[in-house]
């Protein structure tokens, strides 16, 4: 009980420091001069308190996760959460506010930097940061070809985390989120961050019951995983189509129908009750978008000059999950954020 309520009091402190405005509005289309359409944008709090491992002096670390996967659009140099967990616009072709994309949802690369199609996948360490080192850096830099294009995105001009001196080349550290909340200083940038593989890997394999806190599903139509926060409590979910009986967790492949969602009323009390879901994403190799069926969202942590970790799961088959798995640094993946509770 004492560890529940520690929990609860970082979850409140959490709270205070997104004191603000619910929603924001922000230009998404223009026609000429006459007409300018608004949308809002919600800004929530996913309460679960996830441990990602322990500090220098052996104490647990604790984290939230952002609300979705983070976006970008170039030509306003916005960056917002998504508004709903499934919310993904790598898909083979999006529709996004009646507006139709082509796959890999970009434009020519000679445009990018004034396109106003929203993108989800970027290329490691694109946080816009000039003073990065890294020839390519702005969120829209993601192109083909072999390993040396990867040398092009050394952040700190060698082979380094996205941490400490280098934190402003990691997406979520650096820019103003717009739903993302302000500190009790009222600012906006150097809120969230991303996991290192190593937090990636205590969630999916270390932490207290991990095995039995993830599994492999379906959300409003859309394959993923979802994660249980680390105190979590079946009985109010008795009756649901998220009662512990139809959970299956880990990467049982023969999971069959279970951790299929498809009621809203069911889905928000998840959300409420802490649940984080992680849909597939497919990576972007320039313009053109691979791999449907997967899940690929980057870490922090450098593997080579080449290469980063990054979350990798495949929804084809359930049974392929790593935490620790490296990729090309050219090769556009997602980033979900989280905010550090200690």
């Amino acid at each position: 009980m004492k560890k529940f309520v520690s929990f609860i009091a970082l979850v409140a402190v959490s709270l205070s420091l997104f004191a603000q405005e619910d929603c924001v509005e922000v230009p998404t289309t223009l026609r000429g001069t006459a007409s300018v359409r608004l949308t809002r944008y919600a800004h929530k709090i996913l309460p679960g308190v996830f441990t990602v491992g322990k500090d220098n002096v052996g104490k647990d670390k604790h984290v939230i996760f952002a609300q979705g996967n983070l976006q970008y659009q170039a030509s306003t140099n916005t960056w917002r959460f998504a508004e709903e967990q499934y919310e993904k616009l790598s898909t083979n072709g999006y529709t996004h506010n009646g507006v139709r994309y082509a796959s890999g949802n970009e434009t020519a690369e000679a445009n990018r930097e004034t396109q106003s199609a929203w993108i989800d996948l970027f290329g490691w360490g694109t946080s816009g940061w000039a003073e990065s080192g890294a020839e390519l850096y702005q969120p829209w830099s993601c192109v083909g070809g072999d390993n040396n294009q990867s040398l092009k995105y050394l952040a700190g001009g060698n082979e380094v985390d996205l941490t400490g001196a280098n934190s402003d080349s990691d997406w979520a550290y650096h820019n103003v989120i717009i739903n993302g909340g302000v500190d009790n200083s009222g600012t906006s940038a150097h809120i969230w961050r991303v996991l290192t593989s190593d937090e990636w890997n205590y969630i999916f394999n270390v932490r207290t019951d991990a095995a039995t806190k993830f599994g492999f599903g379906k959300l409003m139509g859309i394959s993923g995983v979802f994660l249980l926060p680390d105190t979590w409590d079946w009985t109010p979910f008795d009756g649901t189509e998220f009662a512990e009986s139809n959970w299956t967790p880990g990467t049982d492949v023969n999971y069959a129908s279970a951790n299929v969602i498809t009621d809203g009323d069911v889905w928000t009390r998840m959300e409420e009750a802490g649940v984080v879901f992680l849909p597939t994403t497919a990576y972007r190799k320039g313009e053109s978008l691979s791999a449907f069926a997967y899940g690929y969202y980057w870490s922090s942590t450098v593997n080579s000059r080449f290469s980063a970790y990054f979350l990798q799961f495949n929804c084809a088959t359930k049974s392929t999950l790593s935490p620790t798995t490296a990729n090309q640094k050219y090769r556009g993946h997602a980033i979900r954020p989280v905010y550090h509770l200690d």
